[in-house]
């Protein structure tokens, strides 16, 4: 009898200990799921029900910490190249200059000596709507995005070398300046086009809308003089 009561004791102490224990190694399993796939590129990469990768997400909420986190997994990273349903790119949708930056780390994390050639490739990306991550950014009124991005694609290649040929022919006969120029500014108008749109038209409308963009096209003017014209 005595024997039977230490027991019921015993189990009536340990019992609640035991209940406290399966949640815990319940948490234990569950975090370890989520680290296992987590650790493959298609977790971030997938479509959900409207066909938004979890990476355009967490880019388009301007979740840093989240974004950070990525470094922890043993990915290729190709989950960065994804796109939503209407085509666009982790460019397209960067919430800010703080975000683009963390993902540009991202990339030279998880692809080394490749990195310029991804953000360039991303950076130059047409999406389904026409656009290009700038037009994007500048339709979407993110002007603090636009130097970062700027950087990586073919305009600003076109508008250093436009700026530096009419520079050498500034001086020389009016004529051939004028045909030079007009040949650089229609290339630089269809490379920052979108429907038509140039980037400094497209600024210009959010101005109405958002004061910012006002400061911003008057910069952008001065950045491509050929977009002014």
């Amino acid at each position: 009898m005595k024997h039977t009561i230490l027991i019921t004791l015993f189990a009536f102490c340990v019992a609640p200990l035991t209940l406290q224990a399966q949640p815990l190694q319940q948490a234990r399993l569950t975090a370890a799921v989520a680290h296992a796939a987590a650790a493959n590129d298609d977790y971030w990469s997938a479509p959900d029900a409207y066909g938004t990768p979890l990476i355009i997400k967490l880019a388009r909420q301007g979740n840093i910490s989240a974004l950070q986190s990525l470094t922890q997994y043993p990915l290729s990273g190709k989950f960065l190249l994804a796109t939503d349903p209407y085509g666009s790119n982790i460019l397209h949708v960067a919430k800010n200059a703080d975000t683009v930056q963390a993902l540009a780390l991202l990339l030279r994390h998880f692809y080394g000596p490749e990195a310029t050639q991804k953000i360039t490739q991303l950076a130059n990306a047409t999406n389904k709507l026409g656009e290009r991550p700038l037009n994007a950014q500048v339709n979407a009124a993110h002007a603090d995005t636009f130097r970062p991005i700027y950087a990586y694609t073919a305009l600003k290649q076109k508008n250093d070398a436009a700026r530096n040929r009419l520079s050498r022919l500034r001086g020389t006969n009016e004529a051939i300046f004028a045909q030079n120029k007009a040949i650089y500014c229609a290339d630089i108008q269809a490379e920052s086009s979108a429907s038509g749109i140039t980037l400094l038209q497209a600024a210009q409308a959010q101005a109405a809308y958002h004061p910012h963009m006002g400061a911003f096209a008057h910069k952008l003017a001065g950045l491509i003089p050929c977009l002014a014209d």
